[in-house]
């Protein structure tokens, strides 16, 4: 944000009632997850946050009006974790949701049933500080047996892109 703007909370467009936009970033990542009706996946991706070797975030789960346990699964972390409840249970609604209601100069987007490696924050935060041209870092991916945790496919580890992949990310929507 430039300087000149005053700090403090403005009115959020599109945001549900109650939420504010904040010009003064308290923390460096705003991780938002969104979620609907996937309680038995939420605590695990939230976990995944809370061991970051990087410390400087916050949480935000953005819940499209689940009915099954995900706002007791997100109770359970106290002030730990920021919760918006949205209506519309569309995952990138829901992403624009969590990202007006963020206070980080840097957004991470984590769905519900997925989880990150513990240096994941700490690698990509220093990339973007490091390059501040760098408007977009993603990673690659492992997939695992939700039953066992054993990883079954690892191939898109190693889908590396550089440089300007937007027609790419468009086309082939490989983050």
């Amino acid at each position: 944000m430039p300087e000149s703007q005053p700090n403090g909370p403005v009115p959020a467009i599109g945001v549900p009632p109650g939420i504010t936009l904040q010009k003064d970033r308290a923390v460096a990542v705003s991780v938002v997850i969104p979620t609907f009706n996937y309680g038995r996946f939420l605590s695990e991706a939230i976990d995944s946050v809370l061991a970051q070797t990087y410390q400087d975030y916050e949480i935000i789960v953005v819940d499209g009006g689940s009915t099954d346990d995900t706002p007791e699964v997100v109770r359970a972390y106290g002030d730990r974790v920021r919760t918006i409840l949205d209506p519309s249970p569309t995952p990138n609604r829901s992403r624009n949701t969590g990202v007006r209601a963020s206070r980080g100069r840097f957004v991470a987007f984590l769905d519900a049933d997925d989880k990150w490696l513990p240096e994941k924050l700490a690698k990509q935060v220093a990339l973007m500080e490091a390059n501040p041209d760098v408007g977009l870092v993603y990673a690659g991916m492992l997939i695992f047996d939700s039953s066992s945790g054993a990883i079954v496919d690892s191939s898109r580890l190693f889908d590396r892109r550089r440089g300007d992949v937007l027609e790419q990310l468009f086309l082939g929507q490989f983050v």
